[in-house]
């Protein structure tokens, strides 16, 4: 009997499959090793163009050398930098002017580079170097562009900055490996003592769940060995002088005028409840001698002023009347901080222009409404002068942004017109019925605005530059549906775009159609979406097709708001390997993101009735592509990644509108994470029903569509631990639930490597492929 018991037990629980990477069919794998799309970084004056290229997606080996996970910060060792996902292999420089394109020589061989930086005068180009043991220092000079390393640094680039240029000049400063680093700390051979945590009474610490923070000692001197850098000075002839003594450094920032640096240490003891980046820090202020001038805790984080050589500023909670002050600590810094302005509630950006002028941000969460004030930072007696007031929950209100151009400091100051009475506003835009990207003039006397410039259908043009104080030349980008982005300088007055850089060619072979949907659900909401098919395939002739609905849901304080369309029809597509667009290639119908608003009702908060709203928003897409021909009810599929993953197992477990499931990298147990998650700020104690009727884990034993689940091995992102998945993975398979985990190694929250991302799409293909059938493929033909 014990041996029949033991029989049924293995029978009982899975084991797990070992296999090695898998790669998708020949479409997929087209997609897969794509060209990535470039980078650019314009010049101070906006003349040239340091273009980026990366030949393909990073090899999972260069994911295996992140031995160091420490909160939140994943380090390679070997080389004492971050790890990251978008190293370039190639680099030009590109005379915007006429056009004119030179290839950077000089790098050795196998050269990964990043984080290219301007000189203020365009003359030169700083650019580091990733080698497998160490992190390099190259500059290149423009006119020849050739790239010399600069001997003897080796940069820290574990966080933040390594490298800045010293306002103006030619000279620069950067945070180097100290001398006689000693070797990664180890794990002792046997513990110490146990790990332990306590609170004291009355002292709440309440905040989101991070998987990833420091644990034990031994993370804490690991980080401190990854933070201990040596500053130093580099001249315009390469000469290095070391600036004080080693400390762990988590970011740097020369003063405009480049006499002072502001570093950003992590406050001692180390937290090991946030992950360092939100974690307390202490800001330190030295001159280029080393001397420290200033220091402050983090809790208010000082930046520097724009447009003034060295003036520190930091916004705190006015203790009188609860809103946001602005305080301003000019060098020498021997004097109290004096207040600038001060609004009534939370200060959300600060645009510097000048002695007299400033623009200042104010948000009113609970109102849903922003508004804009100038200021005088000379005159901090005068009261703030309001320019603007909108809703910040409607797209199409949104006034949008002010206009900076980059001084000879390389920071960005307001671009004000020639008689000093106007800046400029450009807005991105919004859908179909809402404004197309623009150019305001704003005036500083009475808030008025007068459109100068926008983007002009079947167009989507959107302005990377305003070239001149009068606003006449601007760098815009411009696509259309079939066309990718290409930059153009054009002429306000005689409305004529000056091809400068052409656009990247589409992926060849891959074809299909797109065509935007408005609908609505039962209830009226009006509902949008995009819907992906095949070239050549035809609803009316060759009938309904599998099809695959990506979506991600999103709170929403009133009806209009969630109708509120923030997606151009005009903009190009381009179908990346971490898409699910890219299952068109195999020949599945795609809806891709319809709007999924969960709207507050009757005073209660969105989440108070989560369900109903999703159910809402899915059945009025299922009926939509069934009513268009395009799919059939047995044959559709539900997905999303993040919130999205949570979205999908929701809907498997309280609706039958979908036969399969595919949730990445998703939460779905909600006592996981007690203090909050997305946009809700109750606690699990204050809200507890709203906790249990959200989490699909607790209705695992309704969910009987198949589910694949896909999460990262190494996810850093609040609540999303790897736990979640697996959990649910256990729960399914115990209830003899179709279900499928495949857990990616080395990975986070998103995907990079090519080994991952080829695994990802061989799976979701074959997960279709088995439950909702094989895609459409035209015999003969092809359409955009």
């Amino acid at each position: 009997m014990r041996l029949v018991f033991l029989l049924l037990l293995l029978l009982a629980v899975a084991p797990p499959l070992h296999a090695d990477y898998h790669l998708p069919e020949a479409p997929l794998l087209a997609v897969l090793d794509a060209p990535l799309p470039t980078r650019q970084l314009f010049s101070p004056d906006q003349r040239y163009s340091a273009v980026l290229r990366q030949s393909g997606l990073p090899d999972i080996g260069e994911l295996a050398r992140a031995g160091l996970s420490l909160g939140g910060l994943r380090i390679t060792p070997d080389n004492h930098a971050a790890l990251r996902n978008d190293l370039a292999d190639r680099l030009e420089l590109v005379d915007l002017a006429s056009g004119q394109r030179h290839p950077v020589a000089g790098f050795p061989p196998g050269a990964r580079l990043a984080d290219p930086a301007w000189s203020a005068d365009a003359a030169q180009l700083l650019i580091s170097v990733h080698e497998s043991t160490t992190v390099s220092l190259w500059k290149i000079n423009r006119l020849t562009a050739i790239a010399e390393p600069v001997p003897g640094v080796r940069l820290n680039a574990t966080a933040g900055r390594s490298v800045a240029w010293l306002g103006a000049s030619h000279r620069l400063v950067a945070k180097l490996l100290p001398a006689g680093l000693p070797a990664l700390p180890e794990p002792p051979a046997q513990p110490a003592g146990p790990v332990i945590k306590q609170t004291l009474p009355g002292k709440s610490a309440r905040h989101r769940t991070y998987p990833d923070v420091l644990t034990n000692d031994l993370d804490e001197s690991r980080l401190h060995w990854a933070l201990r850098s040596q500053l130093a000075i580099i001249d315009i002839d390469n000469r290095i002088q070391p600036l004080a003594t080693p400390r762990d450094i988590l970011d740097i920032s020369p003063s405009p005028d480049g006499r002072y640096l502001l570093l950003t240490e992590p406050a001692l003891p180390l937290s090991r409840d946030l992950p360092v980046e939100r974690a307390p820090t202490l800001q330190e202020v030295i001159d280029l001698t080393g001397h420290t001038v200033l220091t402050s805790p983090g809790d208010s984080p000082r930046r520097w002023r724009s447009d003034t050589p060295a003036s520190l500023y930091f916004i705190r909670k006015d203790r009188t009347t609860g809103g946001d002050e602005i305080l301003e600590h000019p060098a020498p810094f021997t004097a109290a901080p004096q207040r600038l302005a001060a609004v009534a509630q939370r200060i959300g950006t600060i645009s510097w222009g000048s002695a007299t002028l400033a623009l200042v941000g104010e948000t009113l969460p609970k109102e849903h409404l922003a508004r804009l004030w100038r200021i005088d930072p000379s005159r901090p007696d005068q009261p703030p002068r309001l320019l603007l007031a909108y809703r910040d929950n409607r797209h199409a209100d949104y006034p949008g942004k002010p206009v900076t151009k980059a001084q000879e400091s390389g920071f960005p100051q307001l671009l004000v017109s020639p008689d000093q009475s106007t800046v400029y506003l450009s807005g991105s835009g919004v859908g179909l019925q809402g404004a197309p990207p623009f150019l305001d003039a704003l005036s500083l006397h009475d808030g008025s605005r007068r459109r100068l410039w926008q983007s002009q259908a079947p167009w989507h043009e959107q302005v990377n530059a305003v070239l001149d104080p009068e606003a006449r030349h601007l760098l815009l980008t411009r696509e259309n549906i079939d066309t990718p982005a290409a930059l153009y300088r054009y002429d306000r007055l005689t409305r004529q775009p000056t091809p400068l850089l052409p656009a990247e060619p589409p992926l060849a072979g891959l074809a299909y159609r797109k065509t935007h949907l408005d609908y609505h659900r039962a209830d009226g909401v009006k509902l949008s979406a995009t819907l992906y098919v095949p070239a050549g395939y035809d609803a009316g002739r060759d009938g309904p097709i599998p099809l695959l609905m990506w979506a991600y849901p999103r709170e929403f304080d009133d009806e209009e708001s969630a109708a509120d369309a923030s997606v151009s029809p005009y903009r190009f597509t381009r179908i990346t390997p971490s898409s699910p667009l890219a299952l068109v290639s195999a020949g599945y119908a795609v809806l891709d993101h319809p709007g999924m608003p969960v709207i507050a009702r009757h005073g209660r908060a969105a989440n108070d009735h989560f369900m109903e709203e999703l159910t809402l928003d899915a059945e009025a897409a299922v009926r939509e592509v069934v009513r268009l021909g395009v799919a059939d009810p047995q044959r559709i599929a539900i997905g999303g990644h993040s919130y999205g993953a949570f979205m999908t197992a929701n809907l498997l477990a309280r609706s039958r509108l979908f036969k399969a499931g595919i949730a990445r990298s998703g939460a779905y147990n909600r006592s996981l994470t007690p203090f909050g998650f997305q946009s809700e700020t109750r606690s699990f104690w204050e809200a507890p029903a709203v906790y249990h009727a959200m989490a699909p884990f607790e209705f695992a034993d309704r969910i009987d569509a198949p589910l694949l689940l896909i999460h990262g091995e190494a996810d850093t992102n609040p609540g999303t631990f790897t736990l979640q998945s697996e959990r649910l993975y256990q729960a399914l398979n115990g209830l003899g639930k179709p279900v499928r985990l495949v857990t990616l190694p080395g990975e986070s929250h998103t995907y990079r490597a090519r080994q991952s991302l080829g695994q990802v799409l061989y799976e979701e293909q074959r997960w279709l492929e088995r439950w909702i059938g094989p895609g459409w493929h035209a015999p003969a033909g092809k359409l955009r």
